[in-house]
């Protein structure tokens, strides 16, 4: 009998080389490689990599840059500057700042999208941000309550009943919402209402006012 020797010759420059259970991975420069060990999901920064493993798997490189890479359970992903990500953990809705985030969840859910941060409305499940432009008013709804929104501050509101229907002028004469109503007397003129069938005289300006028995 004898024995039969035998070998692979590999180029040096090839980014893989496999001879199992041996790896020899590059990653290059501005990259991200995906891989697992055991099924569990890993991601190889740029460099050369030597792995001993009968369990390793490669998936392949994608550029660091990419907005969204996903590995199973892991997720990159890059939010460019002015804009936010809407994603959600079991069922817990979050928006993503601009930066880059890493999260490793199975529960994770993100869409690939992106909103504009300056968004007058953005939801995430139960969470609602609202931005109400300058020279507007919203109007939104806590169940069966009717919700007037200035312009002068963010909104940040956490409840699966709330709902926002958007925003009007301020410059509107008479804006009705629900249980709110403001009214604009113009210069020149004057407002006549009833409160609880008492007559009311309204000077010019803008009046706000919250009664369910109010009639102008």
């Amino acid at each position: 009998s004898s024995d039969v020797c035998s070998s692979d010759l590999f180029d040096v420059n090839s980014n893989q080389i496999s001879l199992h259970p041996m790896h020899i991975i590059r990653i290059l420069p501005g990259n991200y490689g995906l891989c697992s060990f055991d099924g569990v999901p890993h991601i190889l920064s740029p460099g050369r990599h030597f792995i001993n493993d009968p369990l390793f798997k490669y998936k392949g490189s994608v550029p660091a840059t990419s907005p969204y890479i996903k590995n199973d359970t892991i997720h990159i992903i890059i939010v460019p500057t002015g804009k936010v990500a809407v994603v959600s953990v079991n069922g817990v809705g979050h928006i993503l700042e601009a930066g880059q985030h890493w999260i490793n969840n199975p529960e994770f859910i993100f869409d690939g999208g992106f909103m504009n941060a300056n968004a007058e409305y953005i939801k995430a499940n139960s969470k609602h941000r609202i931005l109400i432009p300058l020279g507007k008013i919203g109007l939104a709804w806590e169940g069966n309550k009717s919700i007037l929104l200035d312009s002068h501050e963010p909104y940040c509101i956490d409840s699966r009943t709330f709902q926002f229907e958007g925003s009007v002028s301020m410059l509107e004469e008479r804006i009705v919402h629900g249980s709110h109503k403001v009214i604009i007397v113009n210069t020149g003129l004057a407002g006549v209402s009833f409160d609880e069938g008492q007559l009311q005289l309204l000077p010019e300006g803008r009046h706000r006012v919250h009664r369910e028995l109010y009639n102008f």
